[in-house]
C-alpha cells in the first residue's frame, strides 16, 4: 500500500466517521457498523483486501473515538470481534494491526461492561494484545511492527483503568513481565509505554488505598478488589525506573 493510497484510505475513514456521527444518532445508515465488521472479518486476509481492512478499522476507530454512547454499546459485540480479529497474530499486515490497536483503545470505555461480564471475550482481547506486543523484535526486520507493539501497550494502559479488578490472572500469565521488559527496551517508545503502564497501575491502586482508608474510618465494608500489584512488584520495577532516570540527559522530560 503506497503512501498516497494510505493517505486516501485515512481520509476516507475520517469522512465515514464524520457521516456516522451525524447519521447514527438519528437511526440513519443503520447497517454501517455491520458493513465495517464484515469488511474486517469477512473478506479474508489476502493482500488484495488489506486496504479495505485497514480503512474499515480506521473508520471504526474514529467512530469509537466520537463516543456515541448507547448506539455503540448496542454493537459492542461486532466492534470487539472486529478489533480483536484485526489485532491478533493471524493478521499479516502491520498497518491493519496498528489500526486495530487504535480502534480498541478508543472503544475500551464503552466495552467495559461487556469485557467485565464475558470472560471468554476478555481472554481473547488480552491474548490479541499480548500477540501484538510480542510482534515487535528490535532490529531492522521488526521496525514495521513497532507501531503495532506501541499501540498494543497503549491498550494495556487503558485496560488498567477500565479492567483493573479482572487483571490478576493476566498478570500471572505474563502481563507483569511483559510490561517490565517493555520498560527495559532500548526503543524509547516501547519503554515509555511500559513506564506508563506501571504509573497508571500505581495511580489506580493509590486511589483504591484511599478508598480503603475511608471505609476503615467510617466502618463501611470495602468491596473493591485491591491486588497490590505495585507493592508486590516494587523490587523489580523500582530499580529499572531508577536506572532510566539516571540515564536521562538534562533536556529529557
Amino acid at each position: 500500500m503506497s503512501a498516497k493510497e494510505s493517505r486516501a484510505a485515512t481520509a476516507g475513514a475520517q469522512f465515514i466517521a464524520a457521516l456516522a456521527y451525524v447519521e447514527l444518532p438519528v437511526k440513519e445508515w443503520p447497517d454501517l457498523l455491520r458493513i465495517l465488521h464484515y469488511n474486517i472479518v469477512g473478506v479474508g486476509l489476502d493482500l488484495s483486501t488489506q486496504g479495505l481492512r485497514r480503512a474499515s478499522l480506521e473508520a471504526l476507530g474514529y467512530i469509537c473515538e466520537e463516543g456515541l454512547g448507547s448506539i455503540l454499546e448496542a454493537a459492542a459485540g461486532e466492534i470487539l470481534s472486529a478489533v480483536v480479529h484485526g489485532l491478533g497474530s493471524r493478521e499479516p499486515s502491520a498497518a491493519v494491526r496498528q489500526a486495530a490497536a487504535v480502534a480498541l483503545l478508543n472503544s475500551l470505555e464503552f466495552l467495559r461492561t461487556r469485557l467485565e461480564l464475558n470472560e471468554e471475550e476478555r481472554n481473547a482481547t488480552f491474548r490479541a494484545i499480548f500477540e501484538a506486543v510480542a510482534s515487535y523484535q528490535s532490529g531492522s526486520s521488526g521496525v514495521e511492527m513497532l507501531p503495532v507493539a506501541v499501540g498494543a501497550l497503549e491498550c494495556l494502559v487503558g485496560t488498567v483503568q477500565v479492567l483493573y479488578a479482572y487483571m490478576r490472572p493476566y498478570m500471572h500469565q505474563g502481563l507483569g513481565e511483559l510490561t517490565v521488559n517493555a520498560m527495559s527496551s532500548t526503543e524509547s517508545s516501547i519503554s515509555l509505554q511500559g513506564i506508563e503502564f506501571w504509573s497508571t497501575l500505581c495511580d489506580v491502586e493509590l486511589e483504591l488505598l484511599r478508598d480503603l482508608e475511608d471505609c476503615v474510618e467510617s466502618g463501611k465494608a470495602f468491596e473493591q478488589p485491591l491486588h497490590y500489584f505495585a507493592r508486590d512488584s516494587a523490587a523489580t520495577v523500582i530499580p529499572i525506573l531508577l536506572t532510566l532516570m539516571a540515564s536521562q540527559v538534562h533536556d529529557d522530560d
